[in-house]
């Protein structure tokens, strides 16, 4: 007979937070003090299964969302603090744009669109494809017209 299980001693939270942070089933093995194998054998039991898929939902929704704002651009602030009498006090504030980057819409079009946007295509999605790829870079020049126009103002 071999050793006795940790599976009830494993702080599914925990479990969940490091999948969540994007650590890879290794990492959190490790972190848990198990091995990999072990960890494989514990996806058998529904809550330790749910709580790694759930954390790693939360990581990939980061990732994804990420991915979605470069492709499209996207504006943020930028505060400038200075320190005065001995306390940080906010002295600017300048709202910056961010240009929407091609190879983020590709990586999302490969994926969201794989049909069309493949790298191996047949004949018939060749045209396809050109057709929205001037699409696309009709879209995204654009939105970099309207970028330079708020910025120029």
């Amino acid at each position: 007979m071999g050793r006795p299980s940790k599976i009830n001693t494993i702080d599914l939270d925990l479990v969940k937070k490091y999948a969540g942070l994007g650590m890879v089933d290794t990492e959190i093995a490790q972190l848990l003090g198990i091995s990999e194998v072990t960890l494989n054998a514990y996806k058998n039991k529904p809550e330790f299964l749910k709580s790694l898929k759930d954390g790693k939902a939360i990581s990939d929704a980061k990732v994804t969302d990420s991915l979605y704002k470069r492709a499209n651009g996207y504006e943020y602030d930028e505060i400038t603090q200075e320190e005065k009498k001995g306390e940080m006090v906010i002295t600017k504030i300048v709202t910056k744009q961010v240009a929407p980057d091609t190879g983020a819409c590709c990586m999302w079009l490969k994926n969201r669109k794989a049909e069309l946007w493949r790298d191996v295509k047949n004949d018939n999605s060749i045209n396809i494809t050109a057709t929205i790829i001037q699409q696309v870079r009709k879209a995204l020049n654009g939105r970099l017209q309207e970028i330079d126009a708020t910025t120029n103002r």
